[in-house]
């Protein structure tokens, strides 16, 4: 799992994801922070914070709480290779609705779009 962190974090895509993250929220984070988080010995990187984790996966939440992503592992014994997941959720609000317009319904387009890429960023830099 902390080869598919470190991958997924420092990824040229995540990276331009990160520089966005440093200029419009001011909250830098660096590579260096992407290994701490894959080796257990920080609780958050840039705009999240882990809120769970086991040697298979990781689910971080974002800083305001709207927003989760989970990557994970999974050993293909059978075909000798791994497979890595990525998933992500925007959630409701407390009254368990999501916002129901246009502009909304681009963006998860978008996010949909930009999840694959994401993926196959972070597979392209596994090592």
């Amino acid at each position: 799992m902390p080869e598919y962190t470190i991958a997924f974090l420092t990824s040229p895509v995540f990276k331009i994801e990160r520089w966005i993250l440093k200029l419009a929220l001011k909250m830098p984070s660096t590579d260096e922070q992407a290994h701490q988080l894959a080796n257990n010995t920080t609780p958050g990187f840039a705009a999240w914070n882990v809120e769970q984790r086991d040697e298979r996966q990781l689910l971080m939440s974002d800083f305001s709480g709207k927003t989760r992503f989970w990557i994970m592992v999974e050993q293909d014994t059978k075909r000798g290779r791994t497979k890595l997941f990525f998933g992500s959720a925007v959630l409701p609000n407390k009254e368990g609705i999501l916002p129901k317009t246009l502009w909304f319904a681009l963006m998860m387009q978008f996010h949909k779009f930009y999840s694959i890429i994401l993926l196959r960023s972070a597979k392209s830099n596994m090592k």
